[in-house]
């Protein structure tokens, strides 16, 4: 099963402004039926014939604990459109492209990307050293936030006591948001990409805020995916951190993060505020009192002890 929202095939041609504003989901999918894909346990990848014919079907297939990878998908089909395919903008799709995968698809197990050589579309590109692109910035980023089988995944409209509001000039289509919860440590996550293009508008104002504050540790912790503008090859960083220069492939530069201190909202929670540039994805870590080490407190307490759980939304290799 293959999945390419633009295409280069036979003389067409890419947009980038289109592609991250127009294929934020996967819905050019085609699903051509695998009936018996019910046997409990079974990990099936789904290939050029043996693709899922309906959502209820894979429904059906989780509900017997039968799982499924995404196994091949990129942004422009044909190898790929330069300063489309290779470029901070194809990051930016990427992060809606896989969390939309992963939520609104059913859930997959895993998602995977297309890629080879020195082709547009590659995350990594061959060479000495090899070269991360841009795209695989956004793959880190949602393997660093949903990565484990622990963590429990929320569409925004189903979180736990949870509401956000946007302001700034930025239409409501042009933000995506989606939050997680780790259901052993108790960390939650939300992730807020800003799919505004128009790198010289002001900043977005978000505001998150959770009801449930008695449990919430108030100091959260704030990093961003961003490069200088939507069409860089280079420059791109995560949590202020880039792999450009590396001649070992390991990242370069000092993690920074950024706390936020909740203020209270009623009738009972916290509100986290920030700001954040266009074009550019913010990730924001929120804990537990009891287990606050990770947002820079001093609680924690023992995974071993807590029950673990599997969710069908938490399949992200």
């Amino acid at each position: 099963m293959h999945s390419y929202p633009e295409n280069v095939c036979n003389g067409n041609t890419a947009n980038l402004y289109t592609l991250v504003t127009s294929h934020a989901t996967p819905s050019s999918v085609i699903l051509k039926g695998l009936p018996n894909a019910t046997a409990a346990g079974i990990e099936y990848w789904l290939g050029e014939t043996n693709s899922l014919n309906s959502a209820t079907q894979l429904f059906s297939a989780h509900n017997h604990y039968t799982f499924f990878f995404f196994p091949r998908m990129s942004s422009v089909a044909c190898g790929g459109a330069n300063n489309v395919s290779n470029t901070f903008g194809s990051a930016l799709w990427g992060i809606d492209w896989i969390f939309n995968s992963v939520i609104q698809q059913q859930g997959y197990r895993g998602v995977n990307f297309h890629g080879r050589g020195t082709g547009a579309y590659t995350p990594i590109a061959t060479g000495h050293p090899l070269v991360a692109r841009p795209l695989y910035y956004a793959m880190l980023a949602v393997a660093t936030t949903i990565g484990g089988s622990n963590t429990y995944v929320y569409p925004k409209t189903q979180g736990p006591s949870f509401n956000y509001t946007v302001q700034g000039t930025i239409l409501p289509s042009q933000i995506s948001i989606w939050t997680f919860v780790d259901v052993v440590s108790g960390v939650r996550k939300v992730v807020v990409n800003n799919r505004n293009l128009n790198t010289t508008a002001s900043n977005a104002n978000i505001n998150i805020t959770f009801s449930t504050a008695s449990e919430l540790y108030e100091n959260a912790v704030l990093s961003f995916l961003s490069a200088p503008s939507i069409y860089s090859v280079t420059g791109v960083t995560f949590q202020g951190q880039t792999f450009d220069g590396s001649a070992d492939g390991s990242i370069q530069g000092i993690l920074v993060n950024t706390t936020v201190t909740a203020s209270s909202a009623a009738p009972a929670g916290f509100t986290w505020t920030f700001t954040m540039k266009p074009a550019s994805t913010a990730f924001l870590v929120i804990c537990v009192g009891q287990n606050s080490v990770p947002c820079g407190g001093t609680s924690s307490f023992s995974s071993s002890s807590a029950s673990r759980q599997r969710s069908l939304w938490t399949y992200l290799l």
